[in-house]
C-alpha cells in the first residue's frame, strides 16, 4: 500500500495494484499529482509527482511473501 495525502489534507492508503495511472498536474494547480484506479476514480494527492512514482516502484519491487515458501 502507497500511504498519500489527498488535496484536501487527509492521509489515504491506496493499494498499489489498483493504480492505473500516475500524472503530474502543473504548478499552479492545488495538487500537484493525480492518480486515477481500477475502479476509474481519481484521487488528487499533495505529493510531488516524482515521489509518488518513487513510492509506487519501491512497492512493485517487494517480493510478494508466500504461504508456500520453503526456504527458512
Amino acid at each position: 500500500m502507497i500511504e498519500l495525502t489527498t488535496a484536501g489534507g487527509y492521509k489515504r492508503s491506496i493499494l498499489a495494484g489498483r493504480i492505473v495511472e500516475i500524472a503530474e498536474l502543473p504548478a499552479d494547480k492545488r495538487s500537484a499529482t493525480v492518480l486515477t484506479l481500477t475502479s476509474g476514480e481519481s484521487v488528487f494527492v499533495r505529493e510531488p509527482y516524482i515521489k509518488v512514482i518513487e513510492k509506487y516502484k519501491l512497492i512493485k519491487q517487494e517480493p510478494a511473501s508466500s504461504a508456500n515458501d520453503t526456504s527458512h
